[in-house]
């Protein structure tokens, strides 16, 4: 199978057999946004500790390398970074690695970075809310990119709970079945977080340096 069938196969997978869990978990992370955007609103003192967890993760050991290309100016090596640390650190280990010592763990930690998200991008003052003039279309499609990996959780979860779900039989059979499944969701996922990462670092760069 070449890498467009993978994804031809990932888009079936959702279309004929968790077309409505997928649904459920877009409405999940993107309401996890919303609630955040309302908090902010609501109560606008969680601003100052928002902020401190946006520079701490900017200074830190990860992000810190990354915020040194993006004030480099080179996109390329920007959206390569950005679209490894996207898939390899915020889906493959913190969603999908944490859901394989405990079920569906991984759907719960993407909730929180929904609500993350809305607390920082939220009206608030001195906050980011006027960024999302052009930045809702990363909001979009970096969040599908999470939401398809909470997808891929749920799968694995379900295989666990119900091994008829992946056309297994015991506990075991499911888990191993179901980890297979889940990970034919990567590929799309790869994708959408490729795109983003893409616009995301042009987007970024460009409003760095002007």
């Amino acid at each position: 199978m070449n890498p467009f069938s993978w994804i031809k196969y990932s888009l079936h997978l959702i279309r004929e057999r968790y077309l409505p869990s997928y649904i459920v978990i877009n409405l999940l992370f993107y309401g996890c946004i919303a609630l955040g955007m309302v908090l902010i609103m609501v109560l606008p003192s969680l601003r100052g500790s928002t902020q401190q967890s946006v520079k701490e993760a900017l200074n830190g050991p990860v992000l810190a390398p990354v915020q040194k290309i993006y004030i480099s100016g080179n996109v390329v090596a920007a959206a390569a970074i950005t679209f490894g640390v996207n898939l390899i650190l915020a889906t493959a280990m913190a969603l999908s690695l944490p859901s394989l010592f405990i079920p569906f763990i991984g759907i719960a930690i993407g909730m929180l970075r929904g609500l993350f998200w809305g607390l920082v991008f939220g009206p608030a003052p001195n906050g980011m809310f006027g960024l999302l003039a052009t930045h809702w279309p990363v909001m979009v499609l970096e969040g599908q990119g999470y939401v398809l990996g909470m997808l891929a959780v749920y799968i694995h979860g379900k295989g666990i709970l119900r091994p008829a779900s992946v056309d297994a039989t015991g506990f075991w059979q499911g888990y191993r079945r179901g980890f297979v499944e889940s990970m034919r969701m990567y590929p799309l996922i790869a994708l959408v977080l490729a795109i983003s990462a893409i616009y995301e670092a042009a987007e970024v760069i460009y409003l760095m340096h002007h």
